[in-house]
């Protein structure tokens, strides 16, 4: 799927449609690629544009080193340790009422700024933003939830730093990156820890995951069948058994349908998940499939939706990745 054309066009905004027309040309339509200079695109658009136009173009076109190029797709080389702080003091975070990680995004964004400031972040919890039934204290354990609010705290904006990130040096996002990868260790540690369900066998699988629900309908756009049904049979030569998850059972039963030789573990229950703002449901079906996305062998998803884009910092994939056509970014900054 692409996050760009259901939010608004792209009527004067150079970047956003170079980025939509260099999917469309990769999905194989003949359209034309104004490219904009390098400096003028935030990092989400350098990671679509540079992943689309592919290793050779992008190299050749913008003077990126090969390094540089798998930095654009997610990829870092470079998992040594942050240094350690001592945070002098305190910043604030509001949380916005969102999907599962969707919050967890923001959240490691909004202790990153922290870090950056030589602060400790901790959470607002005076009032309802987290949508389900299982406590988020009682899964998460590197967050710190505060029920009293400090006197004219320092703030942690939520527009503020996630243009921080959008628009930080090479050498941020650097360090980003490895911020990130080391929050997501944490995060699985914790999910395995508080999970104690059933959990999907696919340690050996190929895993073809769906998004439907909210996400297909108001957010992205599938890619060409033809395309995905493509690297469905070339993941037959990689691995010795194929499966398809989805949030809904239908959408997974109709790639099952098509491609009898594989296996659908949708439970069929499941109709598409759609965030309930307000209300109250459990977490536990996000978990489990967030868990499949990290054991899986190999993860056929896109990283437009907040939980293929956390299972895949989750994962210790190396930079084995030209096989992937319709999802040239294997995982974003930040989204």
């Amino acid at each position: 799927m692409i996050q760009f054309n259901r939010y608004s066009p792209a009527d004067n905004d150079p970047a956003r449609q170079a980025a939509i027309n260099a999917r469309k040309q990769l999905w194989g339509e003949d359209v034309l690629i104004n490219l904009p200079s390098f400096k003028s695109l935030n990092y989400f658009y350098k990671q679509e544009i540079v992943a689309c136009m592919g290793m050779e173009l992008a190299c050749d076109w913008y003077k990126l080193t090969d390094e540089q190029y798998f930095t654009y797709l997610g990829f870092t080389q470079d998992d040594d340790d942050l240094p350690s702080y001592i945070p002098q003091g305190v910043m604030l975070y509001q949380p916005r009422d969102s999907g599962f990680f969707s919050i967890i995004e923001n959240m490691i964004v909004a202790k990153y700024v922290a870090r950056m400031n030589n602060k400790q972040l901790i959470v607002d919890n005076t009032y309802a933003w987290w949508g389900y039934e299982e406590p988020f204290e009682d899964i998460f354990r590197d967050f710190t939830l505060v029920d009293n609010v400090p006197a004219n705290p320092q703030a942690i904006h939520f527009d503020s730093m996630r243009n921080f990130i959008f628009t930080a040096t090479d050498e941020h996002m650097y360090e980003f990156y490895k911020f990130k990868i080391q929050m997501y260790k944490k995060i699985l540690r914790d999910i395995r820890w508080y999970y104690k369900d059933e959990v999907y066998n696919v340690a050996r699988s190929g895993l073809i995951f769906l998004r439907g629900g909210d996400k297909l309908e108001t957010e992205t756009i599938s890619p060409p069948e033809h395309l995905l049904y493509r690297d469905i049979a070339a993941l037959a030569r990689r691995v010795s058994r194929r499966v398809v998850l989805s949030d809904d059972y239908a959408l997974a039963e109709k790639v099952a349908n098509k491609e009898s030789v594989i296996t659908n573990i949708t439970p069929r229950e499941h109709t598409g998940y759609r965030h309930a703002y307000g209300g109250k449901v459990s977490c536990k079906p996000i978990l489990k499939n967030y868990l499949a996305l990290v054991d899986c062998k190999e993860s056929l998803a896109c990283p437009s939706a907040n939980l293929v884009n956390a299972a895949h910092w989750s994962r210790a994939d190396d930079l084995a990745f030209d096989y992937n056509t319709i999802n040239p970014v294997y995982r974003y900054a930040l989204i």
